[in-house]
């Protein structure tokens, strides 16, 4: 329950995963998911995988604040990069 009237942010991460690297990406899923824990105001997270190698890690934070915070964090961008090396970034069409 939130006890202000903030709302929840969200952190998407997706992913395409180059062919024959998904022993790659596991591994740093996990690191991923084990960083946003720590991250302040982080409530819950959720693995999506699609066909064709499409991965998406959704994260919820107790608000926007927090959300920007993770995403724009030193941690977060490190493990970002890293992911680059078995995996291309999506990133939706900004307006």
């Amino acid at each position: 329950m939130l006890l202000n009237n903030a709302s929840p942010g969200t952190v998407i991460a997706s992913r395409a995963i180059h062919a024959g690297a998904q022993a790659c990406f596991d591994p740093w899923a996990d690191h991923l998911d084990d960083a946003a824990r720590e991250a302040p105001g982080y409530l819950d997270g959720l693995r999506l995988g699609q066909t064709q190698g499409l991965q998406h890690l959704v994260f919820r934070f107790r608000t926007e604040a927090d959300a920007r915070g993770w995403r724009d964090g030193a941690k977060f961008c490190l493990l970002v990069s890293q992911a680059d090396y078995f995996s291309v970034g999506l990133r939706a069409p900004s307006n």
